[in-house]
């Protein structure tokens, strides 16, 4: 939450799904944000998936970011997200593990049209097929050749229509990795249009 808060853009609309929670679990402090808060408590036991899908029937944005709740974000994430999101359907970019301190990004790297799903069904990077690369200069480049850059699928940002035809897998047997699947079968659909912002905008905690 204090990483929404130190946001450059604060967000139209933030929702919380907790299972097993009461509203009198909520701590009163989570009421002190700046940004729209709301909180949806489900008493019984449901799986991440579960409780993602009840997140979706209750959005009404037109893009709609996903994000862990033990995770932070970088401060410009959803500055990023609202500047380079527009004309595509799916975005998802880099994060990083060893800390969660952020320096300032003066102009991010952005690949259109770059990501494909892989042999895994997972989405992966295809330098191939990304058109644009965008430089500090603000210069473009067709020729890049890296293939290894990490993506976070639980952390992509999604068109909200998606969503009207499209859940998350509810079966326990399912859930492994459901978002890098849920991901990749929106990229495998013809014609979407997708982003990767390759800089580390999140910080992903380890577990274990």
């Amino acid at each position: 939450m204090d990483s929404l808060e130190a946001q450059t853009e604060k967000p139209d609309r933030v929702l919380v799904v907790c299972s097993q929670a009461t509203d009198e679990d909520i701590p009163e402090s989570y009421r002190t944000y700046t940004f729209p808060l709301e909180f949806v408590t489900r008493e019984g036991v449901y799986n991440q998936s579960q409780n993602r899908n009840e997140g979706i029937k209750r959005m009404n944005t037109d893009i709609v970011s996903f994000f862990d709740a033990d995770d932070i974000m970088h401060p410009q994430r959803i500055e990023f997200i609202r500047r380079y999101f527009p004309g595509s359907d799916i975005l998802l970019h880099g994060y990083k593990t060893d800390s969660p301190v952020f320096e300032p990004i003066s102009q991010p790297i952005v690949h259109h049209s770059g990501l494909i799903r892989g042999h895994t069904g997972c989405v992966v990077f295809d330098p191939k097929g990304a058109v644009t690369r965008y430089y500090a200069t603000g210069e473009f480049d067709a020729s890049y050749t890296e293939w290894k850059k990490p993506l976070h699928h639980a952390q992509f940002s999604i068109r909200a229509e998606f969503l009207e035809f499209m859940k998350f897998p509810e079966d326990p047997k399912r859930i492994i990795n459901e978002d890098a699947l849920f991901c990749g079968l929106v990229i495998s659909m013809s014609h979407v249009k997708s982003v990767f912002i390759e800089d580390s905008l999140s910080w992903y905690r380890l577990r274990g």
